[in-house]
């Protein structure tokens, strides 16, 4: 995973009501992408589909890898 932000193939999405931000006494139905060790790493609008979180997940690994060939984050 050295050449990633996020392993997709090893995450799972998980649909679930979570508090939102006005009150933790109401929720709002999110779509969780959850790492293979069960740590939340994001939460999506429950309308985003499998395939459009796969695709921000994809956004969000080229942006690392970019950043990671140009010394913008410090790891190159």
């Amino acid at each position: 995973m050295n050449n990633q932000y996020v392993d997709f193939e090893s995450c799972e999405i998980e649909r679930a009501d979570v508090p939102n931000f006005a009150s933790e006494k109401k929720f709002t139905r999110m779509a969780k992408l959850i790492d293979e060790e069960g740590v939340n790493l994001f939460n999506f609008p429950d309308s985003f589909t499998d395939e459009q979180i796969k695709v921000a997940v994809a956004f969000a690994n080229q942006s690392y890898r970019l950043g990671k060939a140009h010394g913008a984050l410090g790891l190159s």
